[in-house]
């Protein structure tokens, strides 16, 4: 009886880490911008994604470059992402922004749209 109640708490404990990375995974989905507009980041749900750079920000302007790249969860939480060059970039979601370290800075990225284009 105690091998049957041991198993089901296992289980249990892995549904729930199984949930709690679904929840954190599924709030990163979409498109992310800088305050200033320069940069959009979206994030798919098959763990690829894009970077849009642009210099001239209007309603209707082009990027001037487009970077792609996959994505993964990382045990700790952290968003790691490697583009088609084999740079990485880690991503923390901190509330409704997420945040990565840039060359000792801190660049912040808001949800713009939950659908991804």
């Amino acid at each position: 009886m105690l091998k049957i109640y041991s198993f089901i708490i296992a289980n249990l404990l892995i549904c729930c880490v199984l949930i709690a990375c679904t929840n954190k995974e599924s709030k990163i989905y979409g498109e992310w911008g800088t305050i200033s507009k320069e940069t959009r980041i979206y994030f798919k749900k098959d763990h690829t994604g894009y970077v849009n750079l642009f210099t001239n920000v209007t309603s209707n302007s082009k990027p001037k470059s487009v970077i792609n790249f996959k994505w993964i969860l990382l045990k700790d939480g952290t968003f790691k992402l490697v583009d088609t060059h084999n740079n990485i970039m880690l991503f923390n979601l901190n509330g409704n922004k997420i945040e990565t370290d840039y060359n000792g800075s801190i660049l912040e990225y808001s949800k713009v749209d939950e659908n991804i284009k």
